[in-house]
């Protein structure tokens, strides 16, 4: 064979080789690349809207006649619940980044990513944005829903992120073993000090305002002239006199991670993940500590009356800990609270109490509610129980209790607890408008 030849064919399988060899020198991967919405559409966005379907519910408040319903990080449900048993779609609030709310007289307050944002809703066919501070919270971070899958590099300039697509990429090889360097969100990524699928600030809120009541897993709360916020290790006070200029005021620092807030007279209750704490009101732009009570590692809801703090604690989530269970505290100085009694429970969450009634959520394991005019003994006094829904949290006003759960919003009427019944229903994922299904 001539020697051109053969150095042709040489050179053909030197660069086949050399091209193998090449390829080899990538890998091809796939990464959740987040979405975003940029700060001007974000700024832009909050506007009312026709009734919507109810499809991801989370936290509810009442006020007056009204029912509002967090559609989670989407908005809020506005329901007309002047008849209990006939509660009607008034409208949606489109809120990107929404989580919580709390009413002053005609003005609703509600997050929206970043950014608090208040709402003049005395004119329910023609809401208006009347005011907003921007950069108050936390960048917050949805779910990538990929727990195998790592996730790309965030650029907080580009706005927020609102969700998450898969993308295939290749890269160039630069060592063995190799892997792309970027985080591990897994799939339940929040800012865990701020954002849990978790509900508005128990109790009445405010004193001389027309104000409304939240349910026990507000991280939303108003007293006086003053809105509370809490993220982590922090409460934020905002000063509200002029509700459409609010103004931040200052933070104070917790000693752990605290998620509820709840406000009794002039006390506010929190509740942290090892203890619930309390702060005096008497001068409400600067919370003053009181006291804690510390607890076994757990989600900590709480709700007060008269003289007693009832906690439920859940274990086997991000706030540790593996016990169930309900912690009833004697709050009658304020400065040394004091553990009454315990009882064990399946799965609980929120809770409300009423004139003695105590209702707890407990999950896919439904609601109980109890007779708690014997604090020591609440376990063993069960009123009755209601298995067959998802129960995530409550608001017990004036003899008729809202529940809140993966598959809807539920009202009770409890004027006679030996007779507890549904009056009414709004399913959750059934597409559609908002509407109450017709009870047997």
């Amino acid at each position: 064979m001539p020697s051109s030849r053969l150095l042709a064919i040489a050179c053909i399988a030197g660069l086949l080789t050399l091209a193998g060899c090449e390829d080899r020198k990538y890998q091809e991967y796939d990464i959740m690349v987040p979405v975003y919405m940029s700060w001007e559409e974000l700024r832009e966005s909050v506007a009312p809207g026709p009734p919507a379907a109810l499809s991801r519910p989370g936290k509810i408040y009442l006020y007056k006649g009204l029912i509002f319903v967090n559609e989670h990080m989407k908005g809020i449900h506005i329901i007309d619940n002047s008849n209990p048993a006939a509660p009607a779609a008034a409208g949606f609030i489109n809120i990107p980044g929404n989580i919580d709310m709390s009413i002053k007289g005609r003005y609703l307050f509600v997050d929206s990513y970043t950014d608090l944002v208040v709402l003049d809703i005395d004119d329910l066919q023609n809401i208006q944005e009347a005011g907003r501070l921007e950069d108050v919270f936390p960048y917050i971070i949805p779910d990538t829903e990929e727990p195998g899958l790592p996730a790309d590099q965030i650029y907080i300039a580009k706005g927020v992120v609102t969700g998450w697509e898969m993308e295939r990429r290749r890269e160039r090889v630069v060592s063995q073993p190799w892997y792309p360097s970027y985080g591990w969100f897994g799939s339940k990524l929040y800012n865990a000090g701020y954002m849990q699928l978790s509900g508005g600030t128990g109790g009445w809120q405010g004193t001389g305002t027309a104000a409304g009541k939240g349910g026990s897993m507000a991280r939303f709360g108003i007293y006086d002239n003053y809105l509370y916020g809490i993220e982590d290790r922090k409460i934020n006070v905002f000063n509200i006199e002029d509700p459409v200029v609010p103004v931040k005021g200052t933070s104070h620092m917790v000693t752990s991670e605290i998620e509820t807030i709840f406000i009794h007279g002039d006390k506010m209750f929190i509740g942290g993940r090892r203890s619930m704490f309390i702060y005096d009101l008497a001068e409400p732009g600067s919370p003053e500590y009181m006291s804690e009570y510390t607890h076994i590692t757990g989600c900590d809801p709480v709700v007060v009356e008269n003289d007693v703090a009832y906690v439920t604690l859940r274990g086997g989530t991000i706030c540790g800990g593996g016990v169930n269970r309900l912690d009833i505290i004697d709050v009658s100085d304020f400065n040394e609270p004091e553990l009454i009694a315990f009882h064990w429970l399946d799965e609980p969450y929120g809770l409300g109490i009423d004139n003695g009634t105590l209702f707890i959520c407990e999950g896919e394991n439904g609601m109980t509610v109890y007779d708690a005019t014997n604090p020591y003994a609440v376990r063993s006094n069960i009123i009755k129980e209601f298995p067959d829904i998802h129960a995530w949290d409550v608001i017990p006003a004036g003899g008729i209790l809202l529940l809140i759960g993966d598959d809807g919003l539920y009202q009770y009427d409890y004027s006679d607890v030996s007779d507890i019944r549904l009056v009414s229903r709004i399913p959750a994922n059934q597409g559609g408008l908002v509407s109450t299904v017709d009870l047997p």
